[in-house]
C-alpha cells in the first residue's frame, strides 16, 4: 500500500518513519486512496527533505550512531544506550536527570518517568501531567539544616576530643614527673648502697692485703716450720710435676734470685735433660713420689744441679713460695708441706690452708658488683 522511493540505495516509505543516515526523511501517514489519487514526491523534493534536517550534532551507542539535534529529546528513542532521551524518559533502559533547583540534580530510572509517580521535588519526571509539586527548596532547606546540625556535632566531638587530649597529655605529664621523681630517689638511694658497698669492699682489700703481707698463706702451709732438706724435696718435687717448663721456669726464677752468681755456672739444658728424663712413660706412674718424705727418683739428680745451700732458711723459702706461686702450685706447696710435716707430728690444717690459699684467688666483691650494676642500670 506504501510505495517506496529509492535515493542512492536508501530506501524511504510513506506512512512510517523513516530514517537515512540516521536522518528523518518523513513521518507522515497518507491513506491508501490518498495515496493513489496523489503524486509521488519527485526525487529533488526529497533529495531537497533529506538536505534539510540532515544536520549532524549527536552520536551515542559509543559513536555508533550518529542523529540530528532535532531527534534529539523528541520523546522517541533511537539510541539503544538511550543517552538521546534522558530529559524525556522515552527510553526505558536510560536514566533520566531531573534539575530539582535549587536542591542536587536527582537521576530516575527512565521507566519511572511519567508514571504517575513524583520521584523528582520539583516534578520534573511527571512533565506529561504537571500535577507534582515543587518541594525542592524545602528539600534544599531541610539538606542544609542536616549539614549544619552534622557540623555542629563534628566540631563539638573535636572541642571534645582536644579536651580529652589535653587531660591526657596533663595526666601524662604527672604521671612523667612522679616517676622522675621516683627514679631520682631510686638514683639517690643506688648510690647510697653503693657507696655502702665499696667502702665495705675497701675495707675488705685492705685486710685481705694485711694477710698477704703478714705471710698467712705461708703460715697456713706451716712453711716456717719446714727445714732446708723439707724446702728443697718440695722445690724439686714442684718442678718436675711441669716437666720441662717447670724446669726452664726454675732457671729463671734461681737467675733472679741471690742465687744469680752462682746460676751462671748451671745450664737450663741440664735441669730440662733431667726434667725429660723424669718424665713418666705410663699415665699411672704419673705421680710415683706423691707421698715420699725423701727425694724420689729424679729429684735427687736435680737438686745436685742446683746451689742451694749457697741461701739461707728464709731465702729458700720465699724461693719455694714465689716459684709454687708464679707455677701456680701453692695447692701442689700445701700438699707436699702436709705430707713432708706428717713424720714429726706437726699436722697443716686443712681449713687453714684453704682460707690462707683464697687470699691469693683474684680479689671479688660481689656486694660492691651488684651495687655498681644496679647504679649503672638507673
Amino acid at each position: 500500500l506504501f510505495p517506496a522511493f529509492h535515493l542512492s540505495g536508501i530506501t524511504a516509505s510513506i506512512g512510517r518513519t523513516a530514517r537515512v543516515a540516521g536522518v528523518c526523511v518523513c513521518d507522515c501517514m497518507l491513506s491508501s486512496q490518498r495515496h493513489r489519487s496523489s503524486p509521488a514526491p519527485s526525487r529533488p523534493t526529497l533529495l531537497l527533505l533529506l538536505h534539510a534536517v540532515s544536520s549532524v550534532a549527536f552520536t551515542c551507542d559509543a559513536g555508533r550512531t550518529t542523529l540530528a539535534d532535532s531527534m534529539v529529546s523528541d520523546d522517541y528513542c533511537d539510541c539503544a544506550d538511550g543517552s538521546d532521551e534522558l530529559t524525556t524518559g522515552a527510553c526505558n533502559n536510560g536514566a533520566f536527570t531531573c534539575p530539582c533547583l535549587p536542591h542536587q540534580a536527582k537521576a530516575v530510572f527512565a521507566s519511572r518517568v511519567n508514571d504517575g509517580v513524583c520521584d523528582c521535588c520539583d516534578g520534573a519526571d511527571e512533565w506529561r501531567s504537571g500535577t507534582c509539586p515543587n518541594t525542592c527548596v524545602e528539600a534544599a532547606k531541610a539538606a542544609m539544616e542536616f549539614g549544619l546540625r552534622g557540623s555542629v556535632k563534628r566540631a563539638e566531638r573535636e572541642v571534645a576530643g582536644r579536651k580529652a587530649q589535653a587531660e591526657r597529655a596533663t595526666a601524662l605529664a604527672s604521671a612523667n614527673e612522679r616517676l622522675a621523681g621516683s627514679a631520682h630517689s631510686a638514683l639517690l638511694e643506688a648510690r647510697a648502697v653503693k657507696a655502702a658497698a665499696e667502702a665495705t669492699e675497701d675495707m675488705r682489700r685492705t685486710e685481705r692485703d694485711r694477710r698477704l703481707a703478714a705471710g698467712e698463706v705461708a703460715a697456713s702451709m706451716k712453711l716456717d716450720e719446714m727445714n732446708a732438706e723439707m724446702l728443697g724435696i718440695a722445690l724439686a718435687r714442684l718442678t718436675l710435676s711441669k716437666e720441662v717448663s717447670g724446669a726452664d721456669a726454675l732457671h729463671d726464677v734461681l737467675s733472679a734470685s741471690a742465687l744469680k752468681d752462682a746460676m751462671v755456672d748451671v745450664d737450663s739444658a741440664d735441669l730440662i735433660m733431667v726434667a725429660m728424663e723424669a718424665r713418666p712413660e705410663d699415665a699411672e706412674e704419673a705421680q710415683p713420689c706423691a707421698d715420699a718424705i725423701e727425694p724420689c727418683g729424679h729429684e735427687s739428680e736435680l737438686l745436685a744441679l742446683l746451689p742451694l745451700s749457697k741461701l739461707s732458711l728464709e731465702e729458700l723459702r720465699e724461693i719455694v713460695q714465689s716459684y709454687a706461686s708464679a707455677m701456680d702450685l701453692m695447692p701442689a706447696l700445701a700438699k707436699l708441706a702436709r705430707v713432708l710435716l706428717a713424720p714429726s707430728g706437726r699436722m697443716v690444717d686443712e681449713a687453714v690452708v684453704a682460707a690462707g690459699l683464697s687470699l691469693l684467688e683474684p680479689f671479688v666483691d660481689r656486694e660492691a658488683d651488684a651495687a655498681r650494676a644496679a647504679c649503672a642500670a638507673l
